[in-house]
């Protein structure tokens, strides 16, 4: 027994290292909630049950199996319905029903449990699955992992894409397990394919970096030895480290490619970082060599100016600024020979001492120009006929003129001084001259007043002059300014030109051969021809320069005072044409030699001398120009160019030939073939030129290399990826063909077109452009891909349905027997039914196998996936009647015994409804006996409970038959037949409850309603009575008294349908509820009519007030003496009318049960319409008190003027008078305005008269006494002033307070 015991323990550990760390569910776990899953769930337990779902437990038991082999990453939970299921999720809400079902799996299933930690083994990554079933709601619900959302399978793709399995299966027949499994099938069927396309996309990119791998790793030779070739031992301190250090690199490149290998454990992010900077310093030591190449370019263009400036005629002027240069420069080598950060400043440095260099060498150029100038200028002065009077002055200009010779031919660094001095001593002479000149004229004029004229004319002369002469200097400056940047930029093009083709016509032709020599030729051509165009500018320049000077006497008269010679220097710089000699050579630039057809034929028109515009010159030169600048940088740039499309052709060959030549069918070899000579051929054309004539390779053979390359790396791709990804892809889907007995001869084939499409393709690369070519033969491989790895999968699925078929025809025969034992009958009588025999199935399934297995063979993959999913169908149609025809038998003894049952208890709930049923009948009408809306909804109701006992007996025969059928059938072995009859059987059973349930809630309501009606019944009686009671007041209007009435009559009618027998307690209802409905309404009116009785009242003391404030009004229109006009009458008499409209509203408000509404509106109207007229009639008063006032001023200035004369203005003052008496009071006032600007007039007029008769009496009496002596005249003139005093005394018009304050009468309108 000791001895026992260790081995026992050794052997129970040994059973426990070898048992699987979960053990699968066999059944599935019955909840009593779906928020109870989160407390059951296990990882091993895939399926979870609540309630009856209909489906029997052999099924479930089935379907948890299926699970656990097919999708043990999903949770399926099957309900009932989701009533009464509550749930709190971690914030505190709370959600009941199907949405607390949702919460609870969505939120505590991955937060509570280890569904979380459920991993897909393929993508490592959670991939744990729910579908959730509810019956009663009629709810399909998905919850997706990240592994499915990630690859379109999420939640959003659910409703009316991933769920339409599971709809179909439910909408035909409620096939509960059909609905998961064709919906778990799917889902993780369309999950494989995604993964496999990741895989397949996986390998085309370890394939694609190995091949950048490899070509990065045979073009570091080459790096290496250009690195080696530009920076020699001197590498720049900035490279990267890889740049530096390219061995690393190498082994870099190693450990990429192992991490590639194998492909299925490639780390293809790490090798894809290693390559991203491996690449990115690499192309940084490229951009380096790049870099040092312009540098070293720049810096040949410093040193050839380095070397050739110093030879320069003006040189010793640029001794400093040569110094600088060379000590530039020489920094500038340093810099660049150890590429170090600063090279780049160091180059600029040097080039701006270049500059500087050129700007000193000009300088001393205009200085010479400006010495020969100084010495015309002294001899024209010195021929003047003033020159011995101011010849002191140009003596000492002179001897500063030959000064600053003397210091510039020495290059001596005081030549500016001189230069200055000698500037100012020529100012001085021009000045001196001026005056001599001045002094001259004045003495040969010799008049005073001629010469106040002349300097008047010079002064305004000299004004003009001075304008014209400051647009021609500045015009002037400015192209000089031009043409000196263009000659010094001519320099630098002419230091270029000799760098990069020759310094002479020979040179070039020693240097270069055929077409870059005649480029190089161009080049030199163009750079004279420049010169000859800036030449003819500089001398246009200089002409221009005379004539500002301007030579002899009149000359310089002219250059004081005249604008002619200033406007000529303008037009000559603007648009003036400019005659050129033959000599210049501008003409034969600008127009070529004469042809010898021109010569000998032309006309004398175009032998006319040759001009042109300065502008157009400068224009030629600028064409020129740009010609030139092409020339020189293509010149520049053809040899690197050259040898970089030489390099990038042989590159690409050498790749070509190493390519992997992968199946014959592909045609690779023939395609290397093909394009390698040729590209070859282009390279042997184009590699004698490249040291005489790089311009002929590149334009030549070159040219068309590049385009072929660029076609051929295009193809290169296509052929790579079909040699590396698609004929393995095509191989392994032929494979699968082959060993599933089918043929590959199709994918072959496809295969072989490809091949031969594309060295079609490489035939016509070199004939034109391939690209919409290479596309489309890109996309056909593309689809073949897909096409194979399609393939693969059906095959898959052609062996998963042979396998299926062939279990289902052994799970058929196997059930027959079994069956058959069970019932004591054959095998061959089982499973034999009509419509449902398994047999019928399995050769359905056998030719559709068939179909889909030549469909396949012959490449139709979607009529062979359409035939495979057929026989999967009819697979699971074959076990669908296996397990339906297992449940019943299993349960038709049960379900048999219970119809018996329920029909015995239906036979005593069939007597009770029958007296209640009697009863009814006997107290109620048929109407009460109907179904209403409000009563509960039961299957096949027809409306009306009276026939219920009818329907009842008819559906108990037929049940019973049904039963005996059901017995029959079973008995013949016809399971499926028995089970439909024993369900029928119960269905009509649940009819029969139905029905009698109907009849014992028709009963229930029926009392229900008669004993809420007797309560309504007395709640009415005591509203009538308050009614009645309310409608006794006088302030109530008739037509609630009317409506008192008829809800009277309502309740009437409602209490004699309650009492009347039969009853219809329903109808007595609605009549009941209609009288108080009625009555409650005649309440609400009764207070509405107090209120209008309220608002009444106040509108008709309103009415009253204002027409009490009318009469104030009438009483002044009857009593102010003035003619009523018509709209006085109109708005007296509507006042009048008013006041007995009030009267009839006041008498009528006195009545009891009056209209207050109405009232209220009268009473309102007659209030608007007395303001109204009352306003009417006040503005008729002021219109008559303005009349008359205006009238009685008029009669005053008529009084007055008729003291004068007549009676002036009377005939507008009766007008007005007889316009007041009728009422028109607009046209009294008129009339009596006219009346009063008549009398005005009239007034004005005498007042006039009598000064003027004042006036012409003291003009007599001054005549009378003129001869009189003094004393006479005093005593004559007191007697005038007497006489002057007492005429017209007794008034007077216009003066003192009478005319100014009795004029007219003041109103205002």
């Amino acid at each position: 027994m000791t001895h026992g015991l260790p081995r026992f323990a050794f052997l129970v550990v040994l059973f426990l290292l070898a048992a699987p760390p979960v053990d699968a569910a066999r059944e599935p776990r019955r909840v009593t909630s779906a928020t109870s899953v989160i407390g059951a769930w296990k990882e091993s337990q895939h399926l979870y049950v609540k309630g009856d779902v209909g489906v029997t437990d052999a099924q479930l038991e089935d379907l948890e199996a299926w699970l656990t082999e097919e999708a043990p990453r999903w949770t399926v939970v099957l309900m009932s319905d989701a009533e009464g299921e509550r749930y709190v999720d971690a914030e505190g809400t709370t959600f009941r029903d199907i949405d607390a079902a949702l919460h609870a799996l969505g939120k505590g299933l991955s937060n509570r449990t280890g569904f979380g930690a459920l991993k897909n083994p393929r993508t490592k990554a959670p991939d744990g699955t729910v579908l959730l079933i509810s019956l009663a709601e009629r709810r399909l619900s998905y919850f997706a992992s990240e592994t499915k959302d990630e690859r379109r399978l999420g939640e959003d793709r659910w409703a009316g894409s991933l769920d339409s399995r599971a709809v179909e299966a439910m909408r035909n027949g409620g096939r509960l397990i059909d609905a998961v499994k064709n919906t778990v099938d799917s889902i993780e069927t369309q999950l494989r394919a995604a993964l496999d396309r990741e895989e397949v996309e996986r390998t085309r990119r370890i394939e694609a970096l190995r091949t950048n791998l490899v070509a990065l790793q045979k073009e570091l030779p080459g790096l290496e030895e250009r690195r080696a070739s530009v920076f020699r031992s001197a590498i720049p301190p900035g490279l990267p480290a890889a740049a530096v250090d390219l061995d690393g690199a190498g082994k870099t490149l190693l450990q990429a490619l192992a991490l590639l290998t194998p492909p299925e454990k490639a780390d293809l992010a790490k090798a894809t970082s290693l390559y991203d900077g491996l690449r990115a310093d690499l192309e940084g030591l490229r951009a380096a060599m790049e870099s040092r190449r312009l540098a070293s370019d720049r810096l040949k263009v410093l040193e050839a100016a380095l070397e050739s400036l110093p030879g320069h005629r003006y040189a010793g002027f640029a001794k400093p600024q040569l110094e600088a240069l060379d000590t530039a420069v020489e920094n500038a080598n340093a810099a660049v020979r150890d590429m170090s950060p600063s090279h780049r400043d160091a180059l600029v440095a040097a080039e701006s001492a270049r500059v500087k260099v050129a700007e000193a060498l000009t300088s001393a150029e205009k200085d010479e120009r400006r010495l020969r100038e100084i010495d015309e200028v002294l001899k024209a002065l010195e021929a003047l006929p003033t020159a011995e009077a101011v010849q002191d002055v140009l003596s000492r200009a002179r001897a500063a003129q030959q000064k600053a010779r003397e210091t510039f031919e020495s290059r001596s660094q005081l030549h500016r001084f001189a230069m200055d001095e000698s500037e100012e001593a020529l100012r001085r002479a021009e000045r001196e001259t001026q005056k001599a000149q001045k002094a001259r004229r004045m003495r040969d004029t010799g008049a005073t007043a001629g010469g106040a004229g002349l300097l008047l004319a010079g002064v305004l002369a000299r004004r003009r002059r001075n304008a014209s002469r400051r647009t021609a200097i500045e015009q002037h400056e400015r192209f000089r300014t031009v043409v000196d940047e263009k000659t010094q930029a001519l320099f630098d093009l002419l230091e270029r030109t000799h760098l990069v083709a020759g310094k002479s016509r020979d040179d070039i032709a020693r240097r270069f051969e055929g077409l870059t020599r005649e480029r190089g030729q161009q080049l030199a051509s163009n750079v004279d021809e420049l010169f000859l165009l800036v030449t003819a500018a500089a001398r246009v320049l200089h002409r221009a320069e005379d004539l500002l000077a301007g030579s002899g006497p009149l000359n310089g008269l002219g250059a004081h005072l005249g604008t002619s010679r200033y406007e000529k220097v303008t037009e000559l710089l603007r648009d003036a044409p400019i005659v050129f000699h033959p000599d210049e050579g501008v003409e034969g630039v600008l127009r070529g030699p004469r042809s010898h057809a021109q010569r000998l034929i032309g006309d004398v028109k175009s032998y006319q001398p040759f001009s042109l515009s300065f502008l157009d010159l400068l224009e030629a030169f600028n064409s020129h120009a740009e010609r030139g600048l092409t020339l020189v940088d293509a010149l520049e740039s053809v040899p690197q160019v050259a040898l970089d499309a030489v390099n990038a052709l042989e590159t690409f060959c050498a790749r070509l030939r190493s390519l992997t030549p992968g199946v014959e069918v592909l045609r690779v070899k023939q395609v290397v073939a093909l394009v390698v000579p040729s590209l070859e051929s282009l390279v042997a054309a184009a590699r004698p030129l490249l040291a005489k004539d790089p311009m002929a390779a590149v334009e030549g053979p070159l040219t068309e290399g590049g385009r072929r390359l660029e076609d051929a790396e295009a193809l290169v791709a296509v052929m790579e990826s079909a040699v590396g990804q698609v004929a393995p892809a095509v191989e392994r889907a032929g494979a699968a063909l082959v060993k599933a007995g089918l043929s590959r001869r199709w994918l072959e084939d496809a295969l072989a077109a490809r091949g031969e499409a594309t060295e079609k393709v490489a035939k016509a690369l070199l004939e034109a452009p391939v690209g919409d070519s290479v596309a489309t033969l890109a996309q056909s491989f593309t689809a073949l891909a897909g096409q194979a790895a399609e393939t693969s999968d059906l095959v898959k699925l052609a062996a998963r349905a042979q396998d299926e078929l062939g279990r289902a025809q052994k799970e058929t025969a196997s059930a027959r027997e079994a069956l058959g034992h069970e019932l004591d009958k054959p095998a061959s009588a089982l499973l034999n039914e009509p419509e449902s025999n398994p047999t019928d199935r399995h050769s359905v399934g056998a030719n559709m196998l068939a179909t889909g297995r030549e469909a396949l063979a012959e490449g139709r993959l979607e009529t062979a996936r359409e035939a495979l999913d057929a026989v999967l169908a009819r697979v699971d149609e074959v076990r669908v009647i296996i397990a339906s025809s297992r449940e019943a038998r299993k349960t038709f003894a049960s379900r048999r015994d219970a119809c018996r049952e329920e029909a015995r208890r239906l036979e005593t709930r069939v007597a009770d409804g029958t007296v209640l049923l009697e009863s009814l009948l006997k107290r109620y009408r048929p109407t009460a006996l109907r179904l209403r809306p409000e009563d509960p909804v039961h299957p096949e109701a027809n409306g009306t409970v009276q026939d219920n006992l009818t329907e009842v007996g008819r559906h108990r025969l037929d049940a019973a038959s049904k039963l005996k059928a059901a017995e029959l059938a079973f008995a013949e072995a016809r399971l499926l037949a028995s089970a439909d009859l024993l369900g029928q059987v119960e269905r009509l059973h649940a009819l029969m409850h139905a029905r009698l349930m109907e009849v014992e809630e028709k009963a229930r309501r029926l009392q229900a309603a008669e004993e809420h009606n007797a309560g309504v019944l007395l709640a009415a009686r005591g509203l009538l009575a308050a009614c009645t009671a309310d409608v006794s007041d006088a302030r109530v209007m008739r037509s609630t008294v009317k409506a008192r009435d008829a809800a009277q009559g309502l309740l009437q009618a409602a209490v004699q349908t309650t009492e009347s027998r039969p009853a219809d307690p329903f109808a007595a209802g609605e009549k009941l509820a209609a009288a108080c409905l009625s009555l409650e309404q005649v309440r609400q009116s009764v207070a509405r009519d107090r209120a209008l009785h309220a608002q009444a009242q106040d509108g008709l003391a309103s009415a009253e007030r204002a027409v009490s404030a009318a009469d104030v009004w009438i009483r002044q229109a009857a009593n102010d003496g003035i003619a009523d006009s018509r709209a006085t009458v109109v708005a007296v008499n509507a006042l009048l009318s008013l006041g007995k409209d009030l009267s009839k509203a006041q008498a009528e408000f006195g009545k009891p049960h009056g209209d207050w509404a109405s009232v209220d509106t009268l009473a309102g109207r007659i209030a608007s319409d007395a303001a109204r007229r009352t306003a009417d009639l006040r503005g008729e008063l002021r219109s008559a008190e303005q009349a008359a006032n205006a009238i009685h001023g008029a009669a005053e200035l008529v009084r007055e003027a008729g003291s004068w004369r007549g009676r002036p203005g009377g005939s507008y003052l009766d007008e007005a008078r007889r316009s007041l008496d009728r009422g028109l009071y607009v046209e009294a006032e008129q009339a009596a305005g006219k009346a009063s600007r008549a009398a005005s007039d009239a007034i004005v007029e005498a007042e006039e008269e009598r000064r003027r008769e004042e006036a012409r009496s003291r003009e007599s009496s001054w005549s009378s006494s003129s001869s009189s002596s003094s004393s006479s005249w005093s005593s004559s003139s007191s007697s005038s002033s007497s006489s002057s005093d007492s005429g017209f005394s007794s008034s007077s018009y216009g003066g003192g307070s009478s005319g100014s304050g009795s004029g007219f009468g003041s109103s205002s309108w």
